[in-house]
């Protein structure tokens, strides 16, 4: 039988974002096929977890520790990816914690997916769910499928994003962009042998566009002045080296919807705009100001100076660098300022770590 490794990463120990991880590890663990659970957790040193015993028996459950204003989730997969393949696993999956199935053949059928093809995508598109639907899903008993009212009823759903049938091969006719949206991608044990692993360049996000591309071999399109200039500016720079040096890589999906739970509105999380805090803070004053402007690399934070790897293979900010101080502060403030399931982590973090760094902002529950 294929021993597939589910890897989860989680970040703090806030209790929405673990309610739904729960949710999603109880119907992972429902799926018809071999596989092992993998749970990476991002948690401070000598926190005690706070995930149910039922679901810590489901799981093979790995405590780490990395900076938490630091994107981490690339970090959290390697080192899951690494101890799995360890364990003999013949493919793995990384999954977001708050991305569910539609029932219980979508492993096997990423499995089927993965005998011809490197890399699998786990759905042709992503249903974004409504707080009222996510509530309507968290309460359900029945747990091995997802109920077909959430893909039909407009009420029951808020549609926010969906990848296209065949992205990798043409562009969207509505916005010209390609690629999926994050969420889900299985790999073979051999695909991911010859891989360099998760690229740890994403401290502010946008992983799953960068990884998308890479294995495609697409640069990142200019889509919003500035904030889009830099945003490439960054991805195509880190691109560079892997298109160089990888052939692209075979890549499909399963031919299922996926289901994205809702943990707050998405208009204060600054897809975008989060990627000035990249800038060196003397270039802060320009963003903004001119939308034909486009950014240097030199005006960018060197990020191989500022983040390292640390012993438990997470990341962490080199305080030497120069641009420490300004990166640590306008990223704790950025989470703060998201108004979602990750502010009391920075909080508490900002608490554990000195006062020296104590932002004067009240923790924001989850809306």
């Amino acid at each position: 039988m294929t021993k597939n490794a589910i890897i989860f990463a989680l970040f703090g120990n806030n209790s929405e974002r673990i309610r739904l991880l729960e949710e999603t590890i109880t119907r992972m663990a429902l799926q018809i096929g071999g596989k092992e659970i993998y749970l990476i957790h991002n948690i401070l040193p000598g926190d005690a977890s706070p995930i149910r015993e039922t679901i810590l028996k489901q799981v093979n459950y790995v405590r780490a520790s990395g900076n938490p204003v630091v994107w981490q989730k690339e970090a959290m997969y390697n080192l899951g990816a690494n101890i799995a393949i360890k364990n003999g696993a013949n493919n793995l999956i990384f999954t977001d914690g708050d991305i569910i199935p539609e029932d219980i053949h979508w492993l096997k059928q990423i499995e089927k997916k993965l005998k011809k093809n490197e890399w699998v995508h786990g759905g042709r598109k992503v249903f974004y769910l409504s707080q009222g639907a996510t509530d309507q899903i968290l309460k359900s008993t029945q747990k091995d499928f997802v109920n077909p009212q959430y893909a039909k009823d407009p009420e029951s759903y808020e549609l926010i994003s969906q990848s296209r049938v065949y992205i990798w091969s043409k562009k969207t006719k509505k916005s010209g962009r390609v690629g999926f949206p994050g969420g889900v991608w299985g790999v073979t044990r051999s695909a991911w042998l010859n891989y360099k692993g998760w690229d740890l360049h994403n401290i502010v996000g946008g992983g799953d566009l960068l990884h998308f591309n890479r294995l495609t071999h697409r640069y990142e399109e200019e889509h919003h002045p500035t904030y889009g200039n830099l945003r490439a500016l960054l991805l195509n720079h880190v691109l560079e080296d892997y298109i160089n040096t990888e052939n692209p890589w075979k890549v499909s999906y399963v031919d299922r919807p996926l289901y994205h739970l809702w943990h707050g509105g998405i208009g204060t999380r600054k897809y975008e705009t989060r990627y000035a805090v990249l800038l060196h803070p003397e270039y802060q004053n320009l963003v903004g100001t001119d939308n034909n402007l486009r950014f240097e690399k030199q005006q960018i934070l060197d990020i191989e100076n500022l983040i390292f790897t640390n012993d438990d293979l997470l990341l962490d900010l080199n305080e030497k660098y120069n641009g420490y101080r300004f990166f640590f502060e306008q990223m704790a403030d950025y989470f703060i300022s998201r108004q979602d399931s990750d502010v009391e982590t920075i909080n508490r973090y900002l608490d554990y770590r000195s006062s020296d760094f104590r932002l004067r902002v009240r923790p924001v529950s989850a809306a």
